[in-house]
């Protein structure tokens, strides 16, 4: 059976029955976790991102699609060793102090960790300390912040100067700071 297909259809579908069914399917077959990882699933979600760039599906699919792709990620996890999947660095991610929205902070923290990059996911409500803290605790190469209302958007700016005056400080010995700034 080409279980690689049958779970990127399943993704594209948001079946998370028959992603997780699939996945261990392709497991017991011999399939590596890597392969199913970068040749099933991936590529369902990504098919997805391209339908919904062209109009022809909605948030609400893209949710449903991203929770079956999850599940089936989560069984995949124990498979995946540090061999299989290649960490392109660490990236602390948060919603920012006042908004509790996680939505997207959740769906690209998925995406992010499904290729390749160790996920710190600091959930919602995040001070500038916490990141500051998980920047350095982590040895983070990137800080993303996510934010849905507008008001608390403003933020961004408080936790960004928090980052750049703990780097003038030079207050963590040790690390080699190098500012990479996208804004």
């Amino acid at each position: 059976m080409d279980y690689l297909n049958v779970l990127k259809k399943a993704v594209l579908d948001g079946d998370d029955i028959a992603v997780l069914e699939n996945v261990q399917y392709a497991l017991s077959s011999g399939l590596s976790a890597s392969d199913i990882l970068n040749k099933g699933l991936i590529p369902g979600i990504r098919a997805l991102g391209d339908l919904f760039k062209d109009g022809q599906v909605y948030l609400p699919e893209i949710l449903i699609s991203t929770q079956a792709m999850n599940r089936g990620v989560e069984e995949l996890k124990p498979h995946l060793t540090d061999a299989d999947v290649s960490k392109k660095g660490a990236v602390v991610l948060g919603t920012v102090k006042g908004d509790l929205h996680d939505i997207g902070k959740n769906f690209v923290g998925l995406m992010l960790g499904s290729n390749g990059f160790n996920v710190v996911d600091l959930g919602v409500d995040v001070s500038a300390d916490a990141f500051i803290s998980a920047v350095r605790d982590h040895n983070a190469d990137i800080i993303a912040l996510s934010g849905l209302l507008t008001t608390t958007t403003t933020y961004f700016p408080v936790v960004i100067r928090a980052l750049e005056e703990r780097i003038r400080q030079g207050s963590d010995p040790g690390r080699e700071y190098r500012q990479k700034s996208a804004y």
